[in-house]
């Protein structure tokens, strides 16, 4: 399956990847268009995304894709943020709360939680 072997560390989940190619696409067609609205109707996919990797890998650090995740959530975290919604900022407070770790090794995962925690 596009999940690999989900229990193993040293194992990589090609979903995992196509997933954030596919928040990067979104990201990318904001940062062309400005369009602040039409984030929001990403919201909830976004959610189920995040939730649906977490039930389906175990994630932790140590796994060769954890990159990969951190990026992920930090994507979705940055889409909500970027509809200049309230609501857009606290879904992704709520979501980097669910679903990052304490002390993500990406810059952008990091930036993200930092900016959570002010």
């Amino acid at each position: 399956s596009g999940w690999g072997d989900s229990q193993r560390l040293e194992s990589e989940a090609p979903a995992l990847a196509q997933a954030m190619q596919t928040v990067d696409r979104v990201l990318e067609a904001h940062r062309r268009t400005g369009d602040r609205d039409g984030l929001e109707k990403y919201f909830e996919a976004l959610e189920r995304l995040c939730a649906n990797i977490c039930s389906r890998l175990r994630l932790s650090k140590e796994r060769a894709d954890s990159p990969v995740y951190e990026k992920l959530v930090s994507s979705c975290s940055m889409i909500m943020i970027a509809s200049g919604t309230d609501e857009g900022v606290s879904k992704s407070q709520q979501l980097l709360r669910q679903y990052m770790w304490k002390s993500p090794g990406i810059a952008q995962a990091q930036l993200c939680t930092e900016l959570l925690q002010s």
